[in-house]
């Protein structure tokens, strides 16, 4: 098996199947259940995330939970500075290159 092969394969297909399970419930789960979409959602491997995103039997119930827990979802003060920061340094790097 190519390396490129095995990269297209998720990470862990049974935890997208259940969260893929959790959603189809929703919005009738207990937290630790709802946590586990938010930490899915958060950190789970992005080609995961994005075929929990394509799957159309589940997306007004992910849209419903995504506007439900919109805060716990986007990102935190640290996590905006960080990135704000990023982007600040690479423009001055850019603009300082740019003057020499």
């Amino acid at each position: 098996m190519s390396e490129s092969s095995k990269r297209s394969v998720p990470v862990d297909p049974r935890r997208l199947a259940q969260v893929e399970t959790l959603l189809k419930r929703y919005p009738y789960l207990v937290q630790n259940e709802r946590q586990e979409i938010i930490q899915f959602l958060q950190k789970g491997r992005l080609r995961d995330r994005s075929l929990l995103t394509t799957n159309p039997s589940i997306s007004d119930e992910l849209e419903a939970f995504r506007n439900d827990h919109d805060k716990e979802l986007s990102l935190s003060g640290g996590e905006f500075f960080m990135i704000a920061s990023i982007i600040m340094l690479t423009v001055a790097a850019v603009a300082s290159l740019w003057i020499i």
